[in-house]
């Protein structure tokens, strides 16, 4: 008897589903278009890694909490900021007298 209780409650499920699909089409999501080397992600890293802030620590504390948007895809990281184009870290601008980026002048 079970069985057949079990059958019936889930042909009804079914049917209740297949109408639902009837009376409310699926909506069409949004396309998010990202440039080059970035992708969309409804929570991405609300402080992201960027030229400016690569080399600082390994671990940044960020008060805020994630956000949606186009994130740039690993190994790239922001150039500047928390958007625009991204670049591998190695193709960050060099910035003249930072100890992050030492530079050796052998002409003195």
């Amino acid at each position: 008897m079970w069985k057949l209780s079990a059958i019936l409650l889930i042909s009804t499920s079914v049917l209740h589903v297949i109408d639902a699909i009837k009376y409310y089409p699926p909506v069409d999501l949004p396309v998010h278009n990202c440039p080059d080397n970035q992708k969309w992600v409804t929570c991405g890293p609300a402080c992201p890694t960027n030229c400016e802030n690569y080399q600082v620590s390994t671990f940044r504390l960020c008060k805020r909490k994630c956000e949606e948007g186009c994130f740039c895809i690993f190994p790239y990281i922001f150039l500047a900021g928390d958007s625009g184009p991204c670049v591998l870290p190695e193709d960050c601008p060099k910035k003249p007298n930072d100890p992050r980026f030492p530079t050796f002048d052998l002409e003195k």
